[in-house]
């Protein structure tokens, strides 16, 4: 997979020779990075403002990495993912458009972890695991949380699609999903 200098464009016929596929993962950093395995559980994380999210990833193979790392002067050459955890109740976490930052790994694949698909657990995105009468209930902290965390019960005991949609600068796309549970939810830090 020859790519041309920082700043031109890959030679998008070469990597065509390649089936554009991807690998969903999870990981912090590319260190960490492991393929999800079908119905495993994953570990919500708090964030730095507060929220919670899940770690994702993936690794691929036959698309454009873009250019070497930490080249912000082409992040637009950086192949954009785009992650998700749903189900009938509605979307549980979103994460993207991002301009993924990749490794490249020896077998000629590339990878990118660390990414951040965060849970929206709002009565506006999952509206059927809150009460009707929610906001109405909701009206002390004790009540709110005692709501909350039989909505967090909900999530955690449901089965979740995860999946990935990468498309590089070529305009190759690759996804992947894997049916997952959450685990770890609190209602604070």
């Amino acid at each position: 997979m020859a790519l041309s200098a920082s700043g031109c464009a890959p030679d998008c016929d070469e990597i065509a020779e390649t089936a554009a596929e991807i690998v969903l993962g999870t990981g912090a950093s590319n260190e960490d990075y492991r393929p999800v395995v079908e119905g495993e559980t994953l570990e919500a994380v708090f964030g730095g403002q507060g929220g919670q999210h899940i770690w994702a990833g993936f690794r691929g193979w036959g698309m454009s990495p873009g250019p070497p790392l930490l080249n912000s002067l082409n992040s637009d050459q950086l192949p954009v993912a785009y992650f998700s955890i749903e189900a009938d109740p509605g979307v549980l976490a979103a994460g993207g458009p991002n301009r993924a930052e990749l490794t490249k790994n020896d077998d000629g694949s590339f990878q990118g972890a660390g990414q951040i698909a965060f849970l929206n657990i709002w009565p506006e995105t999952l509206p059927s695991l809150f009460p009707d009468n929610y906001e109405e209930q909701g009206q002390s902290w004790d009540v709110t949380m005692e709501l909350l965390r039989g909505v967090l019960d909900d999530i955690e005991s449901r089965d979740w699609l995860m999946s990935v949609q990468l498309t590089d600068q070529c305009g190759f796309e690759a996804e992947a999903s894997a049916t997952i549970r959450v685990s770890g939810l609190e209602t604070n830090p």
